[in-house]
């Protein structure tokens, strides 16, 4: 369990909160999950997550997709990601 440090508030929901980050497949199936601490970017920590999820696929598809909300905005996300896609 995350330790109340690891906490944030959010102004928006009037709460402390955490990040979840979450990988679906094509189907909308939750492929891997993780349970940011709050006070963390959206997106931290999105390789130890996303490699092991890509993994199985690089062999199976010709070709990946990957869509994802804004904080995944990131250059170092798109440079893992192009090889792979």
């Amino acid at each position: 369990m995350a330790s109340k440090k690891s906490r944030a508030y959010n102004g928006h929901f009037n709460c402390t909160c955490y990040h979840p980050l979450l990988v679906f497949n094509h189907l909308g199936d939750v492929e891997r999950c993780a349970l940011q601490p709050g006070n963390v970017h959206s997106a931290d920590g999105w390789r130890v997550v996303l490699e092991p999820v890509i993994a199985p696929y690089r062999d199976a598809v010709r070709r990946l997709y990957f869509r994802g909300d804004a904080p995944f905005a990131d250059p170092e996300i798109y440079e893992f990601l192009e090889p792979r896609a």
